[in-house]
């Protein structure tokens, strides 16, 4: 069977047009999919990157300001230069504590130093106060302490007040003088 002339000339140009179309799918499966495919990779990369620096950036600023901190704490350390006392002087610690606590006007009731608690580099001993005061003398002495007593340091405190308006606070607080250790 004899297809007419125009026939094969569209028979000819289908299957060309076929085959072209195919090329096309192949190059572009082939070609250009990969391509693509590993654009979006490298472009995602770059993101991670991108993201990567902007935290290595904020963390060496953090660790700049925590280096000047640490050169600002270690310059305040070598010119302070604290002298832990022995245990041996606890009578006139609490002398000294006493006669704080008058001047900052709290009524001291109740001293009762604890046991002993060893460490390597200094031992604890810790100092049970109770009585009463006011408010802002309790408070002043809360502040004063450590700036009178550099070895001291409040560990717990209770402050209550009476039921009257004008009634004075009672007191009670645990404080930890740092000693040298035996």
């Amino acid at each position: 069977m004899k297809l007419p002339s125009n026939m094969k000339w569209l028979t000819i140009d289908a299957s060309a047009v076929g085959a072209c179309i195919v090329a096309t799918a192949l190059v572009y499966l082939l070609g250009f999919m990969p391509l693509l495919s590993q654009r979006e990779a490298i472009n995602a990369q770059r993101d991670d990157l991108e993201q990567q620096q902007e935290k290595t950036e904020r963390l060496q600023g953090t660790a700049r300001v925590l280096r000047a901190k640490l050169a600002t704490a270690q310059a305040q350390l070598s010119t302070s230069h604290l002298q832990l006392q022995s245990v041996r002087q606890l009578n006139q610690r609490l002398s000294e504590l006493a006669d704080f606590s008058q001047k900052a006007g709290l009524d001291m009731q109740d001293v009762r130093p604890g046991t002993l608690i060893r460490a390597a580099r200094y031992s604890q001993m810790p100092i049970h106060v109770s009585g009463n005061g006011t408010y802002p003398n309790c408070t002043a002495f809360f502040h004063d302490l450590h700036q009178r007593f550099g070895d001291m340091a409040i560990a717990t405190f209770d402050l209550r007040n009476g039921n009257a308006p004008n009634a004075p606070a009672t007191f009670s607080f645990e404080i930890v003088w740092f000693v040298e250790p035996d």
